[in-house]
């Protein structure tokens, strides 16, 4: 049965607004506060605030005139207000200082408190609001600028909240700048769900003394589906010289908590019958303890007609769970385990560039190389101490393989009415990982008299296109190319070895006008 639930959540909450020493666009110009500034160099805006305050102090000859003259003659206080921009009362005064008006606002900061009216798991799945009660609301967002060039900003959203996120950012205008970002990512799934297994959260999970699968009620344990992912960063950018810009950043990313997976156990002790005799499957808690490192590098250069970027990037991902082992819910003397996501690392370097060519042209390239590697250690066949299968062949996978990837396009558009593309693509997969044969042990089970053969598999795509459209009129054009696709297979039991395919189109377009 559905039920459904209203939600009030109720704000409380201060907002104060500081007056700012730049432009909010964070435009470089006109960065000195007003104060700041020698008694004949104040901004426009504040020249005209006080010449109208002075005005207002002494009215000339023709204003003692308007005076006499009916009120529907003079304009309105709103007229007043669209023509000069300002906001006045009905007596045509300003509503706040002028101090402010003359001021861009760079600061704002908002603290308070927020009510939830009732527990909502899936509203606040990803926002962390998902329990009944009360939360902070904190929000704030800064930047200062000095005469020199030097700005320092930050910004915060959500800080009271699971989904927090906050930046800080400190640098000189056009020399370099320097940053920290902290982000928080909850995912809360369901806290609804019962298990009977005992050591929730870790690698091991077993059944309380005298389980009995019929009688299940009075072992079950309440639990949360749920993750949390927190993210540090910290990078930097530097303009060596003109046309120059160097980035850099690292990254470090845990995710921690328990997911849900399942799992299987083929019992065939005994007479059971069958290759994987009586299958049993079990819903399992799964432990999430995992971190990725990151690092990017890009050194760009930028001139009038083309530019050149030459980015590294390195992702390193480690699981602090290798495997998970499970008491068997319907043969308690039964155990199994799985294995979970394994460490790896991935290392790429890649070149992209553009170039303005005459009749207007662009040509851009993309070159990339990558290595991915994977070498942790084997779990055992079976955890089941009735089969006895042959020695593994190797201690761990020692997985390698190497990515390349390019791309080559020319766009050209020589007359108003036509455009013409050229494009070609390569993709090769390297796989280096050697080969073994394995005792082919399937969930568990007692028996097995079959071998499986590792498979690593590597190939290279080659693709071309060339397109052409030329438009006669507002509603009709004519459009027509090629295509040209080849594969090579490099594994074993390849149903084709190599496959190619050649593509002519054309296309006639016309589009119906109705009135």
């Amino acid at each position: 049965m559905k039920t459904r639930t209203t939600l009030l959540i109720i704000y409380l909450a201060t907002f104060g607004l500081v007056s700012g020493t730049a432009l909010a666009e964070d435009k470089p110009g006109n960065v000195q506060a007003t104060e700041d500034l020698p008694t004949g160099e104040q901004t426009a805006t504040e020249t005209q605030a006080i010449e109208a305050t002075a005005t207002e102090e002494a009215p000339t000859e023709s204003q003692s005139e308007d005076a006499d003259k009916s009120a529907t003659d003079r304009p309105a206080a709103e007229d007043l207000a669209t023509e000069e921009g300002k906001s006045l009362t009905e007596e045509g005064e300003l509503l706040v200082p002028i101090e402010i008006v003359s001021e861009r606002i760079l600061r704002d900061m908002e603290l308070g408190i927020g009510y939830v009216s009732d527990d909502a798991y899936k509203f606040g799945r990803y926002n962390g609001m998902q329990e009944k009660g009360p939360f902070v609301i904190g929000d704030l967002n800064g930047r200062y600028f000095t005469e020199d060039g030097n700005f320092y900003s930050v910004r915060g959203t959500n800080l009271g909240l699971d989904s927090r996120y906050l930046l800080l950012e400190v640098g000189s205008q056009g020399s370099y700048k320097l940053f920290f970002e902290y982000d928080q990512l909850p995912n809360y799934k369901n806290n609804t769900v019962k298990s009977p297994f005992l050591g929730i959260g870790g690698d091991s999970l077993t059944l309380p003394s005298g389980f009995d699968i019929d009688n299940i009620a009075g072992d079950l344990n309440n639990f949360e589906l749920e993750t949390q992912r927190k993210r540090a960063k910290v990078g930097a950018m530097f303009i060596p010289a003109q046309r120059w810009q160097f980035d850099v950043d690292f990254s470090h990313e845990n995710k921690k908590g328990t997911d849900a997976t399942s799992a299987a156990i083929a019992n065939t002790t005994g007479s059971s019958p069958g290759m994987i005799g009586n299958l049993t499957f079990a819903a399992l808690p799964e432990p999430i303890d995992q971190d990725t490192d990151e690092v990017n590098a890009k050194l760009s250069y930028v001139g009038s007609d083309g530019q050149v970027d030459l980015k590294y990037h390195m992702s390193i991902f480690n699981n602090n769970y290798n495997a998970l082992s499970w008491q068997d819910p319907f043969n308690t003397a039964a155990f199994g385990q799985m294995s979970l996501a394994p460490d790896n690392e991935f290392h790429q370097l890649s070149l992209t560039g553009g170039y303005t060519l005459p009749y207007n042209s662009r040509l851009t390239g993309v070159f990339s190389m990558g290595r991915m590697t994977q070498n942790d250690n084997y779990l055992p066949y079976t955890v089941n101490t009735n089969a006895s299968p042959s020695p593994l062949p190797q201690s761990g996978l020692d997985g390698e393989v190497w990515l390349t990837n390019a791309k080559l396009k020319l766009a050209s558009r020589p007359v108003s009415n036509l455009r013409l593309n050229a494009e070609l693509r390569y993709n090769e997969r390297d796989n280096q990982t050697s080969s073994a044969i394995y005792d082919y042990v399937l969930l568990d089970s007692d028996t097995f008299s079959n071998t499986a053969t590792s498979r690593p598999i590597s190939y290279k795509n080659t693709r071309i296109k060339l397109d052409a459209n030329y438009r006669f009129n507002a509603i009709t054009s004519l459009r027509g190319g090629y295509k040209y696709n080849e594969m090579k297979r490099s594994y074993t039991d390849a149903e084709r070895e190599k496959t190619t395919e050649d593509t002519l189109y054309a296309k006639w377009k016309v589009c119906l006008l109705y009135t």
